[in-house]
């Protein structure tokens, strides 16, 4: 953590594994903003240019503009692409090769009065540790009186368009429909008001189907439903599939880049099941490497040995599998809150993307959504969380390695046990005083034993 600057009214600056995230006008102030753009303005150096987007969320435009004034007074070009997802700003990013950074203004699932900044490279991918050291400490060291560029070397601001075009453009040149079939695929969609709501109709033209939208006027305070895709968050999309007799529905996250689906049956499918779907089908042909984190299902790890391909665990955080994906020249990866990544189109989380190759798989197949998924090795989940003190969160990780001594294990990130025909992921939350146990079992029984079982390790190891 920085520490706090010069000014009372300079907040601390940290970036987590979503980029920098609080309350805007708390810990986002114009003050704040003006800064964190002063700092990437002085890391990238005079002359350079960045483009940025923000989701629907209202105090987007109040970031937005304090980011602007903070670059362009540092010397650094901007170009505004207004309201975009994030995966459409991050295929712009590289295929125009015009940029040294981007920014995105979203707090993706969080509720509304929270609002972040991601920070993208050049290559349309979040950028790594080290960069986020070196813009934190120019955030820390800047000094007004010394680092502003006269009048005429302040940097240039326009507009940027044609940026969901191009998305949506790339996603169809990546996609494998049977078009005969595609206006048979009934689609309920609900972007839950969020930015998806600035592309998706055009998506689904293109894609062919027939389609209903819920939840599809942009409002940044998500009246209808909280911005994270989850069971309870789902349920109207869930009873409007079974209403319309629809092939299935897809739900968002705030910023577009994660997508949860619902099945023709109205059952909710937690992303590692509809990412394994996916694999079922492309694995038929590819058999290289395929990544997914450690808080993804055995079933993943299923699905890969049935069709010899290999499997690659990573650490919990897009960036990582990202990277991860790009060092083994893997084309897919999947994680269980709904990210798919499709390195023919980009190697990053889509929601748009995974979108496309469900119903590319479901026209191929001619099939209803329930029998892929049925198709599928069968896992429950059973999530538990616990309250730990902050200080002991070392202690208690390194207690519950020496308990599980024997036992199969991964210790990427936290602690995963393979045990019972299953697996449960012990892992401490990155930003709140918790544990959280993330099990998955052949039946319910044993995921929620197994989720249990690891709530009595973090217990044991938090005892002096």
């Amino acid at each position: 953590m920085i520490p706090l600057g010069d000014s009372p009214f300079l907040q601390e600056l940290k970036f987590t594994t979503n980029g920098i995230r609080g309350v805007a006008n708390v810990d986002l102030t114009p003050y704040t903003c003006t800064r964190i753009g002063q700092a990437i303005g002085t890391y990238l150096k005079k002359g350079a240019s960045v483009v940025l987007c923000t989701d629907y969320r209202t105090s987007g435009p109040m970031i937005k503009s304090a980011l602007i004034s903070g670059l362009l007074s540092s010397g650094v070009s901007v170009s505004d692409a207004g309201h975009v997802p994030t995966p459409a700003l991050q295929k712009f990013i590289k295929d125009s090769a015009r940029f040294s950074m981007g920014l995105i203004i979203t707090a993706s699932h969080n509720p509304p009065e929270f609002n972040g900044i991601k920070v993208i490279d050049s290559d349309g991918i979040e950028i790594p540790p080290k960069k986020e050291d070196d813009i934190e400490k120019a955030y820390k060291n800047w000094k007004a009186d010394a680092d502003l560029p006269s009048w005429e070397k302040t940097g240039v601001f326009n507009n940027e368009s044609g940026v969901i075009n191009h998305y949506v453009k790339n996603i169809m040149h990546n996609t494998n429909i049977n078009k005969d079939n595609a206006h048979k695929i009934h689609v309920i969609v609900d972007p839950g008001n969020g930015v998806t709501c600035s592309y998706i109709q055009n998506l689904l033209d293109c894609l062919g189907v027939k389609y209903t939208t819920i939840f599809d006027t942009p409002d940044g305070r998500f009246p209808n439903r909280v911005s994270e895709p989850t069971p309870e968050s789902l349920q109207v999309l869930s009873r409007k599939v079974v209403e319309e007799g629809a092939s299935f529905g897809i739900g968002f996250d705030g910023d577009g880049d994660r997508a949860i689906f619902v099945d023709n049956n109205g059952i909710f499918h937690w992303g590692d099941e509809s990412f394994a779907v996916i694999l079922d089908d492309l694995l038929e042909t590819y058999k290289n490497w395929v990544v997914t984190p450690v808080s993804s299902s055995v079933l993943v790890e299923d699905v890969v040995k049935a069709h010899g391909a290999k499997l690659e665990w990573t650490k919990v955080g897009s960036i990582t599998v990202s990277r991860r994906m790009l060092e083994l020249d893997a084309i897919i990866a999947g994680e269980e809150n709904g990210g798919i990544f499709y390195k023919p189109h980009q190697p990053v989380r889509d929601g748009g993307m995974a979108l496309a190759l469900i119903v590319g798989v479901l026209t191929r197949q001619s099939c209803e959504m329930t029998s892929l998924f049925k198709a599928l090795p069968k896992y429950f989940l059973h999530k538990e969380t616990i309250q730990v003190k902050q200080k002991d969160k070392e202690k208690i990780i390194s207690r519950v390695k020496d308990a599980v001594k024997g036992e199969t294990v991964l210790t990427l990130d936290g602690v995963k046990v393979f045990k019972d025909g299953g697996s449960v992921l012990i892992r401490p939350s990155g930003t709140e005083p918790k544990f959280r146990s993330f099990a998955d079992g052949k039946t319910k029984e044993i995921a929620e034993q197994l989720s249990k079982w690891g709530i009595d390790l973090i217990k044991q190891a938090s005892k002096d």
